[in-house]
């Protein structure tokens, strides 16, 4: 019997920081939440506000299971070292099937390539960029790649340095999100871009290795006259890997057009929430945050952040 385990997305704004002048995630190092504790290393910061909310773009989208032609939540990379586009329960396309695209490569004499999601860019191989770009999908496309105002966002620039697995990096490479998310403005503004994808699994304490769903809330924000305006975009039923190892992560993924949104230049940031885990059998017994009343905790554990082939200004 399918169990569900209800939490409320919409926590993601109650406690929510004031908008101040400083961009909060400059607040803390690098090296900020990697105590290797999942008690202690939820990073939940808002950066943005409730009151700071405008008013929607365009009404909720839901993707669900019946949407696998606008969504894929399936490429991973298994303990060998070997990329995989399984399609685990016959719902998303893999990534390589369904936008290949993103893997299309132009370098500057004019030769075209596509990129290997194998091969893959670490923290500890800093300054070996002629290795990596216009090789591997991560590197290559990464944020801080598309735009060097991304390198400058304190813990959070490990979202946005290519870095898609674990690599026995482990609380180095990753946020650890509770159910209410993070939210975070760009140092940046979207000028052009069609593809929005993040790498991710799950993780818990009990350390069993197992497929888990839940439900994904992503929101995009756009400078308003009132306030920052969203879209919101329900991603339903997202199936993850959960405690099989950092390279054993999913890609995560839609294309704006895809799904109606036309105009997404002008994004100034975004917020990720979940909830309505589902494993089967752990999350009966498990915390979603730093409090609870179990001894297991179970976090959303996100390594990267991209908008491929995309400009800021």
């Amino acid at each position: 019997m399918k169990m569900k385990t209800k939490i409320k997305v919409w926590g993601l704004f109650l406690s929510a920081l004031a908008l101040t002048s400083c961009k909060t995630s400059l607040l803390y190092s690098t090296r900020a939440y990697e105590i290797n504790d999942l008690a202690k290393d939820y990073y939940a910061v808002q950066e943005l506000s409730l009151s700071s909310l405008g008013d929607p773009l365009m009404t909720e989208i839901t993707l669900d299971r019946s949407s696998k032609e606008k969504m894929y939540a399936n490429g991973y990379i298994d303990n060998n070292g070997t990329y995989q586009d399984l399609d685990w329960d016959a719902t998303r396309q893999a990534a390589s099937s369904l936008y290949p695209a993103i893997y299309d490569y132009t370098a500057k004499d004019g030769s075209k390539t596509t990129l290997n999601p194998a091969l893959e860019w670490t923290i500890g191989q800093e300054g070996n960029d002629d290795q990596f770009i216009g090789k591997a999908f991560g590197r290559t496309k990464c944020l801080a790649s598309v735009d060097s105002a991304f390198k400058n966002t304190g813990v959070l620039s490990k979202l946005y340095n290519g870095q898609m697995f674990c690599d026995n990096y482990h609380v180095k490479a990753l946020l650890q999100l509770d159910t209410n998310g993070y939210s975070t403005f760009f140092p940046k503004t979207l000028a052009t871009g069609d593809y929005f994808l993040i790498s991710c699994r799950g993780g818990s304490s009990f350390g069993v290795a197992r497929k888990t769903w839940m439900d994904i809330q992503l929101r995009f924000f756009k400078e308003g006259k009132s306030g920052y305006d969203f879209y919101t975009i329900n991603l339903q039923d997202v199936l993850l890997r959960t405690d099989s190892g950092g390279e054993g992560d999913s890609f995560v993924a839609i294309r704006f057009s895809d799904i109606g949104i036309a105009d997404p230049f002008g994004i100034k940031g975004m917020s990720l929430a979940y909830s309505n885990v589902n494993d089967g059998t752990y999350t009966a017994q498990e915390n979603f945050g730093a409090s609870g009343n179990y001894d297991q905790y179970f976090g959303l554990l996100v390594y990267e952040v991209m908008f491929p082939d995309s400009t800021w200004h």
